[in-house]
């Protein structure tokens, strides 16, 4: 891919697709504990979205990987954390308004509730998160859970999902189903 950004750097496609692919290595070394690998794939991520944004504007897919992007470096770098889940946020909500595509509509709004939850905006997170079970198609589901959904020890107090609904849920989204998931 960097090949193809040298030979090709004018195409905000190309800064999109690096920009996915860091910010995937990022996800990748964060679930490792990796947190300067993380953090080094995630300016890059960064890098890359800024790129393709220069070159073209209004590019939703572009402005939601940059925020999240920003999201991941707001908690790797706390002592930018508010500037950058600003601009995350603010990145979000212009993607969704820019575009028709309700899946792109759903995932900005996806993507701003979770970090409106990482940063511990839960009050905010709220009204986010019930607008995206209304941009999402009729056959969607939205999923909410706080916690380990398959102990009775969750975080709210809730009880354990039960076989019989982890089974619905599962048969269902094989049957089709969409699913956006939100966690905390």
């Amino acid at each position: 891919r960097m090949r193809v950004a040298r030979m090709r750097p004018g195409l905000p496609e190309v800064h999109e697709g690096l920009a996915d692919g860091e910010i995937a290595f990022g996800e990748i070394a964060l679930s490792r504990d990796d947190t300067e690998a993380a953090r080094e794939h995630l300016l890059e991520a960064e890098t890359h979205a800024r790129r393709a944004l220069e070159i073209q504007r209004d590019y939703p897919t572009v402005k939601i990987n940059l925020g999240s992007a920003l999201v991941y470096l707001a908690e790797l770098e706390p002592e930018s954390a508010s500037r950058r889940l600003n601009e995350a946020f603010s990145l979000f909500e212009a993607a969704a308004a820019e575009t028709r595509d309700p899946s792109l509509r759903a995932a900005a709004a996806s993507n701003y509730c979770d970090g409106l939850i990482e940063s511990g905006r839960l009050d905010e997170a709220l009204p986010v998160c019930q607008d995206v079970t209304t941009m999402m198609p009729d056959d969607a589901i939205a999923f909410y859970t706080c916690g380990d959904l398959c102990h009775p020890q969750s975080k709210d107090g809730a009880p354990p999902m039960s076989p019989d609904g982890k089974k619905r849920l599962l048969d269902a989204i094989a049957g089709g189903k969409g699913l956006g998931g939100f966690h905390s």
